[in-house]
Order: C-alpha cells, then structure tokens, then sequence
C-alpha cells in the first residue's frame, strides 16, 4: 500500500507541475531497457512464499513486489499483447532440476535435446510460450502508469498457453492485433504420475476497449523498438522450479 501511496502522490504532482518544471529532464540517458518488467508466478509447494506462508500454493503472484493478484478463485484479467518463444534451461542441483537461464527457441535449435549432460552436470530443457500483458486493474488504475507483466507457459502449463498462442494465430489469420480480447489467468491443482502440482488455466474474457487496446500498443511498440534489451525481473530459482520435474514433450 506504501508504494501505491507514492505512485498516486507522484502522478498527482505531475498533473499540477507548473510549466517551468514539466518535461522529463533529468532522464537523458534513460531508455526502456532499464525498466523491468515483472512476471507473473504461480505458487508451488516449493516457492519460497508458499514455504515462508506469504502464500498458498495457486496463488498469481507478482514477482517485483511479492502482491497477490489471483487465484484458483479469482482469475487474473490482462490483455496479452506479444508473444514469444524460449528454451527454459534446467539445471539438477539439490535432488531436483531448477531454472538456470533461458535462451530463445529458433527454428535451427527447435530438435535440441530435452536432455542432456554437459560438464559433469545433469540438464532438462523446456519449451516454452511467454507473452507480454498488460494488467486491466493497472490500465483502469489512477495510481501511475500502466506497467507490463510477463506470463510464461511451460511443462504441464504449456496446454493453458496454447490457448492464447492460438488466439495469436487467430488473429494473425484475420488481420487483427491479439489486443482485441480480454483473457482469464487462474490456476487449478492437479494429479500427476507421483504427486500433485499447480498449472495454469486460461480463458477467454471479453472484448477489450479501444482505451485498453491504446495502451498496450503503446507498450507493444516500445518493446518492439527494444527486442533483445527488455529486462524480465530475475526470479529466484526456488521461485522457478521445473513445474513437476518433468520434460514437457509437446509441440508448440
């Protein structure tokens, strides 16, 4: 609540700058690559909120600041504006296979092996579908400026990303941005081979507005200017963890 407190000061005072004072010196040297861009995580039984009881296991939450925006319960309404693919390479440290970096997912690297051994050290790699949204409570909210989160689909979420990667297709086919439409983020629990574990869902809302639809051009086309430069909030690997230890096999 701090923080909203000062954002809401701050752009209450840009509105009454007097003329001597508007314009945005002091940020000469200031591009969009220093501004990072938040993801959106899915608590697990491993994540360090869920361990610390920050959080439940199915809660949406964001990574910069650790708030809750949804759950299994409460769905998440974004807008998702860009879509991309990557390869989520998995290290095996500690008994189990963590996140290590990424890298992006190219047609002469798309037959790469899901496992491999390299130096000594045990690796799984995952397909993965990320896209760039805007949030519609941060769009609609007079507390500062609307700022991007990342969504990320991989292993037993990749299924709920296909949803959106189809919307993309759709959209592509009709000539039309994916901006178009309004999409549902939540969460469910469910049984694999040894255990149970948290995925994704995704469904279709309505139809987005032109206002919203404004803002994330905005924000389409100042990522677009910066592609290979847009800074993703580094998350810690507990935060990140392979989501059932397994390999997704699936195509994109």
């Amino acid at each position: 609540m701090a923080n909203k407190e000062v954002a809401r000061r701050e752009t209450d005072s840009v509105a009454i700058l007097p003329a001597d004072l508007a314009g945005d010196w002091g940020t000469e040297s200031v591009d969009s690559t220093d501004i990072v861009i938040p993801k959106l995580l899915l608590m697990h039984p491993t994540s360090e909120l869920v361990q610390g009881a920050s959080a439940q296991g199915g809660d949406l939450v964001r990574s910069t600041d650790n708030v809750k925006l949804g759950d299994k319960n409460k769905p998440v309404k974004l807008i998702p504006f860009m879509m991309f693919k990557t390869w989520v390479e998995n290290k095996f440290k500690d008994g189990q296979y963590r996140w290590d970096h990424e890298r992006p997912y190219t047609a002469e690297n798309s037959n790469d092996a899901w496992e491999y051994e390299l130096n000594g050290d045990k690796w799984k790699r995952q397909k993965a579908l990320n896209f760039y949204a805007l949030l519609l409570q941060d769009i609609a909210s007079s507390d500062g400026f609307p700022l991007p989160i990342k969504l990320q689909f991989k292993s037993a979420s990749l299924k709920a990303g296909r949803v959106l990667a189809n919307h993309f297709g759709v959209c592509k086919m009709m000539k039309k941005p994916p901006v178009i439409k309004i999409f549902n983020i939540g969460s469910e629990l469910v049984k694999g081979d040894k255990n149970t574990y948290q995925v994704f869902t995704v469904a279709v809302g309505e139809n987005s507005t032109i206002e919203q639809m404004q803002a994330c051009k905005s924000w389409y086309t100042t990522i677009s200017e910066s592609i290979g430069k847009v800074k993703d909030h580094n998350v810690s690997d507990a935060e990140t963890i392979a989501d059932d230890g397994k390999v997704d096999v699936g195509d994109y």
